[in-house]
């Protein structure tokens, strides 16, 4: 995602080493899930590997589609507005998909274990994936999103400046030094593009200019 952020219009030898990699990382974990199940009969370690690989394949075309995105805004006319909403769409349904993975992961091998030949190492091993892969992905993703959301919820409190206002200002966001051709007016009587002040609220709740409360707390 950091690599279609500083694309500026030309394709540099960074890139396409990059992509090189991504496309190998792309077709090696859907080779290796082919050559695995012809050599060895399905069972819980075979289904760990293979979920692995699943979970690889989908952050990779996650990252593709991101970067695809990134150039694709370089080379449009008009800036796509909700290009941020675009990547936190797709990086949330690539998390999803890793969580449900995580869960199925953590069902199949706990049934296998209890039907199988049980031990401690085994046990271990269970107990480690529920609590990194399972619980504590829940806990980031459900924490990101009740951050997101409240960032949009104190944004859209937020009055738009009017063509009047932004013509006398005639400056430019301090934030992206894009000129403001729209923009949210803090409490403080700032401006700035309401883009950049969402992902700004991500980070803290105080202006960027005279670090005040850009907005009362929930």
């Amino acid at each position: 995602m950091s690599l279609g952020a500083t694309y500026t219009g030309v394709v540099s030898g960074k890139h396409l080493r990059t992509l090189a990699v991504c496309a190998l990382i792309l077709v090696l974990p859907g080779y290796m899930i082919i050559v695995l199940c012809q050599m060895f009969s399905f069972d819980a370690w075979l289904f760990v590997i293979i979920s692995s690989n699943l979970v690889t394949i989908v952050q990779v075309m996650g990252s593709l589609i991101i970067y695809a995105l990134f150039v694709s805004n370089v080379h449009s006319e008009s800036q796509v507005n909700d290009l941020d909403d675009y990547v936190y769409y797709i990086n949330a349904g690539s998390k999803v998909f890793e969580f449900l993975v995580a869960v199925v992961v953590l069902g199949y091998t706990a049934w296998a274990t209890l039907n199988g030949d049980w031990n401690y190492i085994g046990a271990m091993v269970i107990s480690m994936h529920a609590y990194f892969n399972v619980y504590k992905r829940a806990q980031e993703g459900w924490n990101n999103f009740l951050l997101r959301r409240s960032a949009v919820k104190r944004l859209n409190s937020l009055q738009w400046a009017t063509e009047e206002q932004l013509q006398q200002l005639n400056d430019v966001c301090c934030i992206c030094y894009e000129p403001l051709d729209r923009a949210k007016v803090t409490k403080c009587s700032h401006y700035f593009h309401s883009l950049c002040l969402r992902k700004w609220l991500y980070v803290q709740d105080k202006c960027p200019m005279c670090h005040a409360d850009i907005l009362p707390q929930d």
